[in-house]
């Protein structure tokens, strides 16, 4: 399994990425008893409650070494995890390890370093995008005085799982963080999709 920059994916493949992960989940709790039919399906964005947790804070982590993160038993629903977004200013965590079972068996690892590139060049453009000439230039360039430049310093990092996780109900899972340096933690946001009736 790898992860895909959104950068490398356009709009369009995104939207049909989507929506093959969400047929793959209601397929999946259609199998499981969960839903009778397509048509009563219930479909929630994954919220942190979801998976155990209170906030999508990463907890403070080791560097190189693997730190549970998340851990939990899915309720009477199906979970997918499809995508993940990084909204630390200075992010650190470079890995991510699903597991599942009684036995915590490796489900993928999904590394993210590669989805960092960018980054430092988005947020050295949006300092320059700062200076009062640059945003002159800009606004003049738009033809419009009342146009603003406002750059986002903290861009995120969005990327997408070759492969969703899609977790059965009443089953243990396990997601660990692991980090280039000791770190007190980034803010990950998992999207995906709670699927019930």
């Amino acid at each position: 399994m790898h992860t895909i920059p959104s950068r490398d994916i356009s709009i369009e493949d995104r939207k049909l990425h989507r929506e093959r992960v969400i047929a793959a989940g209601v397929a999946r709790a259609g199998q499981r008893g969960i839903i009778l039919d397509s048509g009563e399906v219930a479909l929630l964005d994954l919220a942190p409650e979801d998976v155990g947790a209170s906030s999508w804070a990463t907890p403070p982590t080791v560097a190189g070494v693997y730190t549970t993160w998340l851990s939990w038993t899915v309720p009477r629903k199906v979970l997918v995890i499809y995508k993940v977004l990084q909204l630390s200013i200075n992010p650190t965590v470079t890995s991510l390890r699903f597991w599942r079972g009684s036995r915590m068996t490796t489900m993928g690892i999904n590394e993210l370093e590669a989805c960092y590139s960018g980054l430092p060049i988005i947020k050295n453009l949006a300092k320059a995008l700062m200076d009062p000439e640059s945003k002159e230039v800009l606004d003049r360039l738009a033809g419009r005085e009342d146009v603003k430049v406002s750059p986002d310093l903290g861009s995120p990092m969005e990327a997408y799982f070759s492969e969703p996780y899609i977790l059965d109900p009443d089953s243990q899972f396990q997601i660990e963080v692991k980090s280039r340096e000791d770190s007190s933690g980034d803010y990950l946001v998992l999207g995906g999709f709670v699927i019930g009736n």
